[in-house]
Formats: C-alpha cells, structure tokens, sequence
C-alpha cells in the first residue's frame, strides 16, 4: 500500500508480524471508517508525550491482510475494492478479519462473494 497524501497525525503505521515486518501507512479515519475495532482501539493508544500513537504491531503478516488492505486503498479512492484476483486462502483471511475487526463492509463483502461462488456453482 502506498502512503496517503495525509497530514502525520492522520496517519496509522500497521507493524505485520512478518519477519522483517512490513509496514502500511493507513490514514486513521479510512481504518476507523473500516474497523469499529480499530475506531476503539485509536481512542486508547496514547505516546508517553499524551499524543496519538501511529505505530501500531497486529498479529497479520502481509499475506493475510491482502483483501482488507485492497479495501482499505479503494476507501481511500472512493471506489469499490477489486477483490478478483483474491485466492480462497485470501477469502478465508478477510472472512476471518472481518469478524476480528469487526468490519461490516468487508463482512458484507465475504458474503456477498460466497453467495456468487454458490450461485455459480449450482
């Protein structure tokens, strides 16, 4: 994911748990706008000078946070995310961090896509 155009205090460093990490610059209200879960997480996260801590680690590696980092970047554009190329494994992820981060769009998402691959297949 490329760096939004976003002042500092905006911005939102996801830390993945690859080994070295890899790290997404996020603007704070694109995620909050995903993620109830992280809107409530941002309101607790606080440096030791009292200001909004940007850096946050997660348990994901980058591999897992694939279709919910494509959602993230079409928020940003105000498009609908192209989640085409997504394999099952992707699916499962973002199926799986849907519920973890309590996103409804991606939720919406994961559901929509498993009631296109029944239909298809019957």
């Amino acid at each position: 994911m490329t760096p939004f155009n976003i002042p500092e205090s905006n911005k939102v460093i996801l830390i993945t748990s690859d080994e070295p990490p890899v790290r997404h610059w996020i603007p704070r209200s694109h995620l909050s706008a995903l993620s109830t879960t992280s809107k409530d997480m941002f309101s607790t996260l606080f440096g030791p000078d009292g200001a909004p801590e940007n850096e946050i680690p997660i348990e994901e590696t980058d591999s897992e946070l694939k279709g919910f980092l494509r959602m993230l970047e079409s928020l940003g554009r105000g498009e609908e995310a192209d989640l085409s190329e997504l394999k099952f494994v992707d699916w499962e992820n973002l199926a799986r961090l849907s519920d973890k981060y309590d996103s409804v769009m991606a939720r919406m998402r994961v559901k929509s896509h498993v009631w296109c691959v029944e239909s298809f297949e019957a």
